[in-house]
């Protein structure tokens, strides 16, 4: 009966451990979707702050 016991905790605790990380996969996913949005800002802004200077520049 122990042993029966001792296997169901380790099952559960699998279950948990299983659990946490699909959560903190998807955590990172969305930690990455976000940085992602934004670099894209960084390299708009980037891009304008850059032409603005070429075009001071060049006149």
């Amino acid at each position: 009966m122990l042993k029966e016991d001792n296997e169901i905790i380790k099952q559960d605790n699998l279950m948990k451990a299983i659990g946490k990380s699909e959560v903190l996969i998807e955590q990172h996913e969305e930690a990455l979707e976000e940085a992602e949005e934004k670099t894209e800002d960084i390299e708009g802004w980037l891009t304008v702050f850059l032409k603005a200077i070429k075009n001071v520049i060049l006149n």
